[in-house]
């Protein structure tokens, strides 16, 4: 995705998760949590990356203001500290919490966990605003192809070898995700898999953070390795 775009998008999402209100309202998607705790949660993970930006320790810094208000200046100060900290050449590299890495790394990282919360914060309270198709298939390909291998039960799929076939309908973007025996592949194209999930990027991805059910899309094949998904990809 283009960095302007992402950019964008991080200032975007950040001031409409700022905006969602009801502080205490818990967040069925995110158990045990308000929208204050959603709130705060990104920016303290938008603090931490600026930290990281500018090569200093990444604390979370004084504690965040209870007050709502406080609340959203404080994120909104935190989203401008991570966008000063960004290079002007986003191939520089930049530490992360998985080793150096091209700055516009940090920068996708937390656009896409910015929308995924937002979404989440607005949820709580009412029906939430779909994200942007092209971020949508940008964090598609970002959890498929960088956080999901991290994050893996390698023994879920055991020696099994199946595979998931991801289909965007609204905008460009098709995966296949090998799993099991001998490891995690993930490639781009059009093939059958075990499984295979089609529907609107929007509704792929929060399907595939474990936000929506599988009913919101189209399921094809063993609607049963979705479930697998879900227990073998903790994030």
């Amino acid at each position: 995705m283009d960095d302007s775009l992402l950019r964008a998008a991080l200032d975007r999402e950040t001031r409409a998760l700022v905006a969602v209100g009801a502080p205490a309202d818990p967040v069925p998607t995110c158990p045990g949590w308000t929208v204050a705790d959603v709130v705060r949660h990104v920016g303290q993970v938008q603090r931490r990356a600026a930290a990281r930006l500018t090569g200093a320790a990444p604390t979370d810094g004084p504690a965040p203001p209870d007050d709502g208000a406080e609340l959203g200046r404080w994120v909104i100060d935190g989203l401008a500290a991570v966008l000063a900290a960004l290079p002007a050449d986003l191939d520089e590299e930049r530490p992360t919490f998985v080793g150096p890495r091209p700055a516009r790394w940090t920068l996708r990282r937390l656009a896409h966990e910015t929308a995924i919360h937002r979404w989440d914060a607005q949820a709580a309270v009412g029906p939430p605003a779909p994200i942007d198709p092209d971020l949508a298939v940008d964090g598609i390909d970002e959890l498929l192809t960088v956080l999901a291998p991290l994050r893996l039960d390698p023994a879920a799929f055991g020696a099994e070898r199946v595979t998931l076939h991801v289909h965007a309908t609204d905008v460009d973007g098709e995966w296949i995700v090998e799993l099991g025996a001998p490891g995690y592949a993930v490639r781009h194209g059009h093939e059958h898999g075990d499984v295979a999930a089609r529907g609107p990027a929007s509704d792929l991805l929060l399907l595939l953070w474990s936000r929506l059910p599988a009913a919101r899309v189209q399921v094809f094949g063993d609607a049963g390795l979705l479930d697998r998904w879900h227990d073998a990809v903790t994030i």
